[in-house]
Protein backbone atom coordinates (compact mmCIF):
# COMPACT_ATOMS: atom_id res chain seq x y z
CA UNK A 1 0.00 0.00 0.00
CA UNK A 2 2.93 2.33 0.64
CA UNK A 3 4.04 2.12 -3.00
CA UNK A 4 0.50 2.92 -4.13
CA UNK A 5 0.44 5.90 -1.77
CA UNK A 6 3.75 7.20 -3.13
CA UNK A 7 2.53 6.83 -6.72
CA UNK A 8 -0.68 8.70 -5.90
CA UNK A 9 1.31 11.42 -4.13
CA UNK A 10 3.53 11.89 -7.21
CA UNK A 11 0.48 12.18 -9.49
CA UNK A 12 -1.08 14.60 -6.99
CA UNK A 13 2.09 16.71 -6.99
CA UNK A 14 1.96 16.99 -10.79
CA UNK A 15 -1.73 17.91 -10.70
CA UNK A 16 -1.15 20.55 -8.03
CA UNK A 17 1.68 22.09 -10.05
CA UNK A 18 -0.56 22.38 -13.13
CA UNK A 19 -3.42 23.71 -11.01
CA UNK A 20 -1.13 26.36 -9.55
CA UNK A 21 0.02 27.36 -13.04
CA UNK A 22 -3.52 27.89 -14.34
CA UNK A 23 -4.77 29.68 -11.23
CA UNK A 24 -1.73 31.92 -10.94
CA UNK A 25 -2.08 33.04 -14.55
CA UNK A 26 -5.79 33.71 -14.05
CA UNK A 27 -5.33 35.70 -10.84
CA UNK A 28 -2.27 37.62 -12.03
CA UNK A 29 -4.12 38.57 -15.21
CA UNK A 30 -6.76 40.52 -13.30
CA UNK A 31 -6.64 44.28 -13.15
CA UNK A 32 -5.28 45.56 -9.82
CA UNK A 33 -4.82 42.01 -8.54
CA UNK A 34 -1.57 43.09 -6.90
CA UNK A 35 -3.57 45.16 -4.44
CA UNK A 36 -4.98 41.98 -2.95
CA UNK A 37 -7.74 39.57 -3.85
CA UNK A 38 -11.02 41.35 -3.13
CA UNK A 39 -14.50 39.80 -3.19
CA UNK A 40 -15.11 41.46 -6.57
CA UNK A 41 -11.96 39.85 -7.94
CA UNK A 42 -13.04 36.48 -6.55
CA UNK A 43 -16.46 36.72 -8.23
CA UNK A 44 -14.70 37.52 -11.47
CA UNK A 45 -12.54 34.42 -11.07
CA UNK A 46 -15.64 32.23 -10.79
CA UNK A 47 -16.34 32.99 -14.46
CA UNK A 48 -12.70 32.65 -15.54
CA UNK A 49 -12.28 29.39 -17.46
CA UNK A 50 -8.55 29.09 -16.79
CA UNK A 51 -9.03 29.58 -13.03
CA UNK A 52 -11.84 27.01 -12.96
CA UNK A 53 -9.69 24.48 -14.83
CA UNK A 54 -6.96 25.10 -12.28
CA UNK A 55 -9.48 24.59 -9.49
CA UNK A 56 -10.62 21.25 -10.93
CA UNK A 57 -7.06 20.02 -11.47
CA UNK A 58 -6.11 21.14 -7.95
CA UNK A 59 -9.16 19.33 -6.60
CA UNK A 60 -8.13 16.10 -8.33
CA UNK A 61 -4.62 16.45 -6.94
CA UNK A 62 -6.01 17.07 -3.47
CA UNK A 63 -8.18 13.95 -3.65
CA UNK A 64 -5.16 11.90 -4.71
CA UNK A 65 -3.15 13.33 -1.83
CA UNK A 66 -5.93 12.56 0.66
CA UNK A 67 -6.08 8.92 -0.47
CA UNK A 68 -2.28 8.70 -0.27
CA UNK A 69 -2.34 10.09 3.28
CA UNK A 70 -4.90 7.46 4.22
CA UNK A 71 -2.69 4.67 2.90
CA UNK A 72 0.71 5.68 4.29
CA UNK A 73 2.33 7.78 7.07
CA UNK A 74 2.59 11.55 6.65
CA UNK A 75 6.40 11.42 6.70
CA UNK A 76 6.28 9.21 3.60
CA UNK A 77 3.58 11.00 1.61
CA UNK A 78 4.05 14.68 2.38
CA UNK A 79 7.69 15.07 1.23
CA UNK A 80 6.63 13.76 -2.19
CA UNK A 81 4.76 17.05 -2.53
CA UNK A 82 8.14 18.68 -3.08
CA UNK A 83 8.05 17.17 -6.57
CA UNK A 84 5.40 19.77 -7.40
CA UNK A 85 8.17 22.38 -7.06
CA UNK A 86 10.20 20.53 -9.66
CA UNK A 87 7.22 20.29 -12.01
CA UNK A 88 6.50 23.98 -11.40
CA UNK A 89 10.05 24.88 -12.45
CA UNK A 90 9.67 22.84 -15.65
CA UNK A 91 6.32 24.49 -16.35
CA UNK A 92 7.92 27.87 -15.67
CA UNK A 93 10.56 27.12 -18.30
CA UNK A 94 7.93 26.07 -20.84
CA UNK A 95 5.13 28.55 -20.22
CA UNK A 96 6.67 31.59 -18.51
CA UNK A 97 10.05 31.94 -20.12
CA UNK A 98 11.97 31.09 -16.94
CA UNK A 99 15.69 31.18 -17.62
CA UNK A 100 17.53 27.87 -17.31
CA UNK A 101 20.94 28.25 -15.74
CA UNK A 102 23.36 26.11 -13.76
CA UNK A 103 21.95 27.08 -10.37
CA UNK A 104 18.41 26.21 -11.46
CA UNK A 105 19.47 22.80 -12.77
CA UNK A 106 21.44 22.07 -9.60
CA UNK A 107 18.46 23.05 -7.43
CA UNK A 108 16.12 20.75 -9.35
CA UNK A 109 18.59 17.84 -9.25
CA UNK A 110 19.33 18.18 -5.53
CA UNK A 111 15.65 18.56 -4.70
CA UNK A 112 14.84 15.41 -6.66
CA UNK A 113 17.66 13.40 -5.09
CA UNK A 114 16.89 14.63 -1.57
CA UNK A 115 13.17 13.89 -1.77
CA UNK A 116 13.77 10.47 -3.34
CA UNK A 117 16.22 9.42 -0.63
CA UNK A 118 14.06 10.73 2.20
CA UNK A 119 10.91 9.03 0.92
CA UNK A 120 12.75 5.76 0.28
CA UNK A 121 14.14 5.71 3.83
CA UNK A 122 10.84 6.78 5.36
CA UNK A 123 8.95 4.06 3.51
CA UNK A 124 11.05 1.39 5.20
CA UNK A 125 10.84 2.77 8.74
CA UNK A 126 7.65 4.82 9.14
CA UNK A 127 4.64 3.23 10.79
CA UNK A 128 1.07 4.44 10.99
CA UNK A 129 -0.44 4.68 14.47
CA UNK A 130 -4.08 5.24 15.36
CA UNK A 131 -4.59 8.22 17.68
CA UNK A 132 -8.02 8.26 19.27
CA UNK A 133 -9.82 10.56 21.71
CA UNK A 134 -7.51 12.74 23.78
CA UNK A 135 -4.44 11.45 21.91
CA UNK A 136 -5.64 13.38 18.85
CA UNK A 137 -6.22 16.68 20.66
CA UNK A 138 -2.62 18.02 20.60
CA UNK A 139 -2.93 18.31 16.82
CA UNK A 140 -6.18 20.24 17.30
CA UNK A 141 -4.43 22.81 19.50
CA UNK A 142 -1.51 23.13 17.09
CA UNK A 143 -3.94 23.68 14.22
CA UNK A 144 -5.86 26.24 16.28
CA UNK A 145 -2.67 28.23 16.95
CA UNK A 146 -1.68 28.21 13.26
CA UNK A 147 -5.22 29.20 12.21
CA UNK A 148 -5.25 32.04 14.76
CA UNK A 149 -1.92 33.31 13.43
CA UNK A 150 -3.27 33.10 9.88
CA UNK A 151 -6.41 35.01 10.79
CA UNK A 152 -4.29 37.70 12.46
CA UNK A 153 -2.28 38.15 9.27
CA UNK A 154 -5.46 38.25 7.19
CA UNK A 155 -7.12 40.89 9.40
CA UNK A 156 -4.22 43.14 10.42
CA UNK A 157 -1.83 42.83 7.45
CA UNK A 158 -3.99 43.28 4.36
CA UNK A 159 -0.96 43.91 2.13
CA UNK A 160 1.36 41.21 3.48
CA UNK A 161 4.42 40.38 1.31
CA UNK A 162 4.16 37.34 -0.94
CA UNK A 163 6.72 35.41 1.14
CA UNK A 164 4.59 35.83 4.27
CA UNK A 165 1.50 34.63 2.38
CA UNK A 166 3.36 31.57 1.08
CA UNK A 167 4.74 30.69 4.52
CA UNK A 168 1.31 31.02 6.11
CA UNK A 169 -0.22 28.81 3.43
CA UNK A 170 2.54 26.24 3.93
CA UNK A 171 1.95 26.03 7.67
CA UNK A 172 -1.80 25.77 7.22
CA UNK A 173 -1.54 23.00 4.63
CA UNK A 174 0.89 21.14 6.87
CA UNK A 175 -1.93 21.10 9.42
CA UNK A 176 -4.31 19.97 6.68
CA UNK A 177 -2.05 17.04 5.77
CA UNK A 178 -1.54 15.82 9.34
CA UNK A 179 -5.22 16.16 10.24
CA UNK A 180 -6.21 14.40 7.02
CA UNK A 181 -3.93 11.48 7.81
CA UNK A 182 -5.12 11.25 11.40
CA UNK A 183 -8.83 11.36 10.51
CA UNK A 184 -8.41 8.94 7.61
CA UNK A 185 -6.66 6.38 9.80
CA UNK A 186 -9.30 6.79 12.51
CA UNK A 187 -12.06 6.18 9.96
CA UNK A 188 -10.45 3.21 8.23
CA UNK A 189 -9.14 1.41 11.29
CA UNK A 190 -11.50 2.34 14.11
CA UNK A 191 -14.73 3.35 12.39
CA UNK A 192 -16.80 6.50 12.00
CA UNK A 193 -17.75 6.61 15.68
CA UNK A 194 -14.08 7.00 16.66
CA UNK A 195 -13.37 9.98 14.40
CA UNK A 196 -12.27 13.07 16.34
CA UNK A 197 -14.56 15.74 14.90
CA UNK A 198 -12.48 18.61 16.25
CA UNK A 199 -9.74 17.44 13.91
CA UNK A 200 -12.25 17.45 11.05
CA UNK A 201 -13.22 21.04 11.90
CA UNK A 202 -9.55 22.04 12.08
CA UNK A 203 -8.95 20.36 8.72
CA UNK A 204 -11.78 22.27 7.05
CA UNK A 205 -10.88 25.65 8.54
CA UNK A 206 -7.16 25.26 7.73
CA UNK A 207 -8.03 24.26 4.15
CA UNK A 208 -10.25 27.30 3.63
CA UNK A 209 -7.80 29.76 5.16
CA UNK A 210 -4.80 28.17 3.41
CA UNK A 211 -6.59 28.43 0.07
CA UNK A 212 -7.24 32.13 0.73
CA UNK A 213 -3.52 32.69 1.33
CA UNK A 214 -2.59 30.78 -1.82
CA UNK A 215 -4.89 32.87 -4.01
CA UNK A 216 -3.59 36.08 -2.47
CA UNK A 217 -0.03 34.89 -3.00
CA UNK A 218 -0.87 34.48 -6.69
CA UNK A 219 -2.26 38.03 -6.71
CA UNK A 220 0.83 39.39 -4.96
CA UNK A 221 3.23 37.69 -7.35
CA UNK A 222 4.69 38.98 -10.60
CA UNK A 223 2.33 39.27 -13.55
CA UNK A 224 4.82 37.72 -15.94
CA UNK A 225 8.27 36.21 -16.07
CA UNK A 226 10.98 37.86 -18.03
CA UNK A 227 11.73 36.24 -21.39
CA UNK A 228 15.05 34.43 -21.76
CA UNK A 229 17.78 36.48 -23.38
Amino acid sequence: MTLVAIALAVLAAVALAYGALYQHEAVAGQNNSHNGLSWAHFKELLSNRKWLIGLIVTGLGTVGNIVALALAPVMVVQPVGAFSLIVSVLLGVRHRGLKVNRRLVQAVVWCTVGVTIFVALSATTARTEVHLGSDALPLVWITAVVVAAGLSIMVFFRSAPQLVLIMAAGLLFACVATNTHLVSVQLLRAGLDQVTWLNVVGLIVATALGSWFVQNAYAAGPRRWSSPA
